[in-house]
């Protein structure tokens, strides 16, 4: 769905991703796999804690 023409995403998009650990490893996480697809500023799940990827 990421690819199709059904959701739209700009560079001020946000996304939350409250999946356990979808932010774990940072450079390459689901949630920066997520953030490079969608062009959308993503928050991850990193342990006990939030990051964000760009």
């Amino acid at each position: 769905m990421l690819n199709s023409d059904f959701i739209h995403y700009n560079n001020e998009s946000v996304i939350f991703s409250g999946a356990c650990n979808s932010g774990t490893g940072l450079t390459n996480s689901f949630a920066q796999e997520l953030a490079n697809i969608s062009g959308a500023k993503v928050i991850g799940m990193v342990n006990d804690g939030a990051a964000v990827v760009n």
